[in-house]
């Protein structure tokens, strides 16, 4: 590569913002195509229900990964720009690919995991498989991209300045997860309920492992970290490296509820910036068939502080799927678990949370979620003040399908001979069905 393409690795050849315009060829083919097969089956289906079919099916088969080609005359260069999947092209190339001498930084680095040992990155080759979910029902629904990320080709840098992390908001979202799973440890039917932890990779990681040993932590992060991601997975990794010893932990043999772990930085903003590798991706979440096979018969949503009372973009067609399937879909919120401040939790040694900020309101968590009502809930105080997700509905909603189909899609230059044709269009998809 010359200094000029190494200045701007992704570049940016032409931005489109319409659903209309981008990718129009490709994305109305398979649209067309899905409305096509709709008609051929006998049902009625619109452009726009096609749209959400497609949108729908790219999710389920692995994040909406497309691999563009370009039409090339005779008297094309010696180089072009590939529009690729960012992972098909990491794996391809090397895990740090293009980062022109970038590296990863570690914010609240730590010397050791949470047990006090050291961290071996000689001995990480089976961390997928020691991560993988105890409860063999929902390895199906595990999703290992991440951490194959320390057996990938060119992952140097990555290995060499690995750490544990344990950051300020992760020791909060660890807090708020004891509250939480003591709600599950006391209240009977909780296996039933299925929680989808929807919070920054690292605070989401500290809550599922304070969730040890009530609940199946099943992790989702599938991307691979960069240098120059748009997405801080390598964070993620150190967070998850950190509570290792709590999710390898030997569980109990009763039933438990899943936790699907998802990193919520997966949809950062993100406008076709040239320095920036476009590590995003869209969620995998199981179908309510199989959640439904499980025993599960409501699914909890676990949103950040400030959030809306809402779940993002690419979780509306899976929120609506568990409902139109007769799920029960609530939302919660971290901002609603906060410490005890009554005269007497002052000799705690370390403060403690509950649902609603006092153990007066802890138990009212799931009147207001629909597990228990009043009579059955005897000493519980409904709180003061209004609740996070107390009116939330899944409601459908019009989705960017443009940003939805974009994510994990990368530009990069690339040598290549001058010859004539065109390079075909090709749909890349990864990942479990459920």
């Amino acid at each position: 590569m010359n200094s000029e393409r190494d200045a701007t690795p992704f570049a940016v050849q032409v931005v489109y913002d319409q659903d209309e315009v981008l990718g129009a060829r490709w994305w109305q083919e398979g649209v067309r195509a899905f409305g096509a097969a709709s008609a051929a089956s006998g049902s009625s289906g619109t452009v726009d229900e096609s749209r959400r079919t497609a949108l729908k099916l790219l999710v389920a088969l692995g994040g909406g990964a497309l691999v563009l080609g370009g039409a090339f005359s005779k008297c094309s260069s010696d180089s072009t720009t590939v529009r690729s999947t960012s992972l098909a092209w990491q794996r391809q190339h090397g895990l740090a690919a293009n980062a022109n001498g970038a590296t990863f930084e570690w914010p609240d680095a730590i010397a050791t995991d949470v047990g006090g040992s050291r961290l071996d990155t000689s001995k990480l080759q089976n961390l997928a498989d020691e991560l993988a979910p105890r409860d063999r029902a929902y390895v199906p629904a595990f999703v290992p991209t991440l951490l194959q990320a320390v057996t990938a080709s060119g992952n140097g840098d990555l290995l060499r300045g690995l750490k544990c992390i344990r950051s300020a908001s992760m020791m909060a979202a660890f807090a708020r997860g004891e509250a939480m799973r003591t709600l599950f440890e006391s209240q009977p039917g909780t296996e039933q309920v299925a929680l989808v932890v929807d919070l920054p990779g690292p605070d989401s990681v500290a809550f599922a492992a304070a969730m040890q040993p009530a609940a199946t932590a099943v992790f989702t992060f599938d991307n691979w970290p960069h240098p120059r991601g748009v997405v801080p997975a390598h964070l993620t990794l150190a967070a998850l490296l950190y509570h290792r010893p709590q999710f390898r932990a030997e569980r109990a043999s009763k039933v438990r509820p899943p936790q699907f772990v998802l990193d919520r930085n997966r949809s950062l903003p993100y406008r076709d910036e040239p320095d920036r590798f476009d590590n995003r991706y869209l969620p995998k979440l199981p179908r309510a068939s199989f959640l439904k096979q499980q025993g599960i018969t409501r699914v909890l949503y676990v949103a950040p502080e400030g959030a809306p009372e809402v779940e993002p973009d690419d979780c509306n067609e899976t929120f609506l799927d568990y409902r139109e399937a007769g799920l029960d879909v609530r939302l919660t919120g971290l901002s609603d678990f906060r410490s005890d401040t009554t005269p007497n939790a002052t000799a705690e040694p370390r403060p403690r949370y509950f649902w609603g900020g006092s153990p007066l309101h802890h138990g009212w968590f799931w009147i207001q979620h629909g597990l228990m009502n009043q009579r059955s809930g005897l000493g519980a105080v409904a709180p003061t003040q209004r609740m996070f997700g107390t009116d939330y509905r899944v409601q459908k909603r019009s989705v960017p399908s443009s940003d939805l189909a974009r994510r994990g899609v990368s530009e990069f230059r690339s040598e290549r001979p001058s010859s004539g044709g065109s390079r075909g269009r090709t749909g890349f998809f990864g990942g479990y069905g459920g």
